[in-house]
């Protein structure tokens, strides 16, 4: 690289998803011969970069909360650092913040465990909080566990929320039942809302 010659860096993980990473770095090396060799590297390890983003972000949201949130951030931070964590009890705890409790749930949303994103998107689906809506489609398309998928995925349902209808498609065609089911239940929410709103024919 420090020589000035071509070079192009490749992503693992593209690789591991199965991008055709091989055919587009020797079509984008073939112009580039002709003058010399080229450089394949890959850069730093991508997973580590995108955890210290992720942290970054986390401690972003959290410096720009507002006053009324930090209550309820406080709820999920205890949750966090529980060994034996009581989902129902904390729940009904974050859920009596009301309003407030919304950004606080947008940062949960974001947190590296992936247990209190899970937790989090319960909170969301049982306060009814539709300004997590977007933050909450994010996190699902993101979401590596199965169990957090499902619990965003049913908050999503929850909150009647059109915009996921591919997310509810998606996860209705997972092979693991309560996925599937959450997926389900995510359209027929909408099928719902729309029929409510006279915007599907009956």
């Amino acid at each position: 690289i420090a020589s000035g010659r071509p070079a192009l860096a490749i992503d693992p993980l593209r690789i591991a998803s199965g991008n055709a990473v091989a055919a587009e770095a020797l079509a984008w090396a073939a112009p580039q011969l002709a003058g010399g060799p080229v450089l394949f590297y890959s850069p730093a390890d991508p997973a580590a970069e995108s955890q210290a983003a992720k942290k970054q972000r986390v401690a972003e949201l959290r410096a720009g909360l507002p006053a009324e949130a930090k209550p309820a951030l406080a709820l999920l931070d205890a949750f966090a650092k529980r060994e034996f964590r009581l989902w129902t009890t904390l729940r009904h705890e974050v859920v009596a913040q009301g309003e407030a409790a919304t950004m606080a749930l947008v940062v949960g949303l974001a947190e590296l465990d992936w247990e209190v994103r899970a937790f989090t998107a319960s909170c969301v689906a049982e306060l009814g909080a539709t300004r997590c809506a977007e933050a909450l489609r994010r996190a699902v398309a993101e979401e590596p566990f199965l169990e957090a998928r499902r619990q965003m995925t049913l908050a999503l349902a929850a909150l009647k929320d059109a915009e996921a209808r591919d997310l509810f498609a998606k996860a209705a065609a997972s092979t693991d039942p309560g996925l599937r089911l959450a997926g389900v239940r995510g359209l027929a929410s909408v099928v719902f809302a729309l029929l409510a709103l006279g915007e599907l024919a009956a």
